[in-house]
């Protein structure tokens, strides 16, 4: 799946505010311990996001036939929502633009640059 494509089901997936906390924590390169994996189908994204207040690690998979998002999850209190229902945090979105930026290990695919939410 291509960049363009994992980049707009995590927009469209994401509140306006938590997808660009999580750009603003992207550009600070607040992603540690990331590692990205493209196999059978599903792209992974693995990552420790450091903010202002703790470390939180984030994961999310997508089906990339499907388009689907297969699973997701972070260890902060804003993944889940009011209503007990788990959402997609500024952590996820940080993590998952790492893994866009491409290049960064050889189980990434390469992709060329990110996308300014702007």
């Amino acid at each position: 799946m291509d960049k363009f494509s994992i980049h707009n089901i995590i927009q469209n997936n994401t509140d306006r505010n938590r997808y660009n906390a999580g750009y603003m924590y992207f550009k600070r390169s607040s992603v540690k311990d990331f590692y990205c994996k493209n196999e059978d189908d599903v792209s992974t994204f693995y990552g420790t996001v450091i903010d202002d207040y703790a470390n939180y690690t984030s994961l999310l998979m997508i089906n990339n036939k499907t388009r689907a998002i297969l699973n997701y999850s972070c260890d902060c209190r804003d993944f889940i929502s009011s209503d007990n229902q788990p959402r997609i945090c500024a952590h996820i979105v940080a993590t998952v633009l790492k893994g866009l930026e491409g290049n960064n290990n050889e189980q990434c695919e390469t992709n060329e640059g990110i996308i300014d939410p702007s």
